[in-house]
C-alpha cells in the first residue's frame, strides 16, 4: 500500500507542478513539506496551503477528480490551512488543474453509475434531493430573501440581502413591470421574486415550484410580507401553468433540466405570455460545445442538473418565434454571491441539528461553496439573463438597465 501511495502522490504533484503555472501549493504530509506551482518570481501572489491527514487523500484525487477531492475532504483527509477551500478551486480551475492527472477506468465507471442515476431518476425528484434538504440550511446562508441564485454586485462588499434585492431590482425593470399585470415565475423556489416584485411593483403573481417545502413556504412568506392576496405559489411542473400573463420570469430554473425538456420550458413561456409581453430567463450556461458536469456536484448537491449552452437557448428562442432584445453576462457577480453565502454558512452551520447534519454534511457543503467560488472566478461558465418578447417589432430602451 506504501508504494501505492507514494506514486500517487508522486503523480498528482507533478500533475499540479506541470499545470499550476501563476500560484503556489504547499502540501504538508508524512513526508514533510512540498511545495509545488510557480516559481516566486511568476507567482500572483497566491498560494494555497495543504495539510493532508491520510495519503488516500493523493489516490482519490488522482483517480476520482473533485468527486474523490470532495469525499476526501469530507472525510477529513486534508483540510486546507491557508488560503481557503476557495482559493484552492480558484487556483486548479483557472489553471485547467482540477482534471484528473489519469483516466481509470473504475472512475469512468462510478461517474457513469451517478449519471444514469440522476438519468433514471425525474427532473422533480432530483431537484427535491437537494431542495428539500431542510429550510434551516439554507436559512442558514440565503438571507432574508431566501433566494438561492446569483446576486448583482454593484460593490464587491455589497451583504446577501443587497446582492439580490440589486438582483430582483434589475429584473423587474428589465421586464417593464407595472402595477397590476399578471407575472409568472417558473422555478420561484421560496417566492423571493414575486414578493418583491408584488411590493414594489404591485404585479399579481403566480408561481410554481418542484418543491413542495417549497411551495408552503413560499406561501408563509409572501403572507407574512402582506402580499398573500396577490401572491400564489403551488408545488407543480413548469408544464402546467395555464392562462395568459403580461410577464414571464424565471430564475435558475433550466439549470435543472434535461436538455429534451428545454423545448417544453418554452413552449410554456411562448403558450402564457400574452401578445407583446416580455419573458426574462435567468441561467447559468456553458460558453463551450461541451458540458463537462463535475461529478462532485453530480453526486452530492445538484443530481441531474444540467447547464444549457448559448445555442442550445438561442436555438429554442429561434423555434419558438421569440425575438432576443437583451442578453447580459453575470458571471462574475456569482463569485461575490458565493462568497457571502460561505461567509454565512461558516457563520451558522453550528447552529445546525448535528443529528439531522452531521460533520460530513457540513464539509460536503464547505467544499461545495469553496468549488462555486472557484468555478465562478475562473471558469469559461456564464450567468446569462435573456430578456425575450413574442414581439418582433417591440420597441426597444436604447440602454439596458
Amino acid at each position: 500500500m506504501l508504494n501505492v501511495e507514494i506514486a500517487a502522490r508522486k503523480m498528482l504533484l507533478a500533475h499540479w507542478e506541470r499545470h499550476v503555472t501563476d500560484a503556489a501549493l504547499i502540501l504538508h504530509d508524512k513526508w514533510g513539506t512540498t511545495r509545488v506551482g510557480a516559481p516566486a518570481e511568476t507567482n500572483r501572489g497566491e498560494t494555497v496551503e495543504l495539510e493532508i491527514r491520510d495519503p488516500r487523500f493523493y489516490t482519490r484525487t488522482l483517480t476520482l477528480g473533485s468527486l474523490g477531492m470532495g469525499e476526501s475532504y469530507m472525510d477529513k483527509d486534508f483540510d486546507v490551512v491557508s488560503g481557503g477551500l476557495d482559493g484552492l478551486w480558484t487556483v486548479l480551475v483557472r489553471n485547467k488543474a482540477k482534471h484528473k492527472a489519469r483516466t481509470d477506468p473504475i472512475f469512468a465507471a462510478k461517474y457513469l453509475g451517478i449519471l444514469l442515476y440522476n438519468r433514471l431518476r425525474s427532473p422533480a425528484a432530483n431537484a427535491q434531493a437537494h431542495y428539500d434538504l431542510g429550510d434551516e440550511v439554507y436559512e442558514s446562508f440565503l438571507g432574508s430573501t431566501m433566494m438561492y441564485t446569483c446576486g448583482y454586485a454593484y460593490s464587491a462588499d455589497d451583504d446577501t440581502d443587497t446582492l439580490q434585492y440589486n438582483k430582483l431590482d434589475r429584473i423587474c425593470r428589465k421586464l417593464q413591470l407595472k402595477p397590476g399585470e399578471k407575472l409568472l415565475d417558473l422555478g420561484c423556489g421560496y417566492g423571493g421574486m414575486l414578493i418583491y416584485a408584488a411590493k414594489h411593483y404591485g404585479i399579481v403573481g403566480t408561481g410554481v415550484t418542484n418543491s413542495n417545502n417549497h411551495a408552503a413556504t413560499a406561501m408563509k412568506r409572501a403572507v407574512a410580507a402582506g402580499v398573500g392576496d396577490r401572491v400564489s405559489i403551488t408545488g407543480s411542473d413548469f408544464r402546467d401553468p395555464q392562462g395568459e400573463y403580461d410577464k414571464i420570469v424565471s430564475i435558475g430554473m433550466m439549470e435543472h433540466l434535461r436538455e429534451s425538456d428545454y423545448s417544453d420550458c418554452f413552449e410554456t413561456v411562448a403558450r402564457c405570455l400574452r401578445p407583446g409581453g416580455l419573458a426574462l430567463l435567468h441561467t447559468a450556461c456553458t460558453n463551450s460545445p461541451t458540458n463537462r458536469h463535475d461529478p462532485f456536484i453530480q453526486k452530492y448537491i445538484f443530481p441531474g442538473s444540467n447547464w444549457p449552452s448559448l445555442i442550445q437557448m438561442t436555438t429554442q428562442m429561434a423555434n419558438h418565434g421569440f425575438a432576443l432584445l437583451d442578453v447580459e453576462n453575470m458571471a462574475r457577480h456569482y463569485v461575490v454571491t458565493m462568497r457571502r453565502w460561505a461567509e454565512n454558512f461558516y457563520a451558522n452551520c453550528h447552529t445546525l441539528d448535528p443529528k439531522r447534519y452531521d460533520e460530513r454534511f457540513i464539509r460536503m457543503f464547505k467544499f461545495y461553496m469553496g468549488w462555486g467560488v472557484g468555478t465562478a472566478s475562473a471558469s469559461d461558465g456564464g450567468l446569462y439573463h435573456f430578456l425575450l418578447t413574442n414581439d418582433h417589432a417591440r420597441a426597444n430602451p436604447l440602454q439596458r438597465v
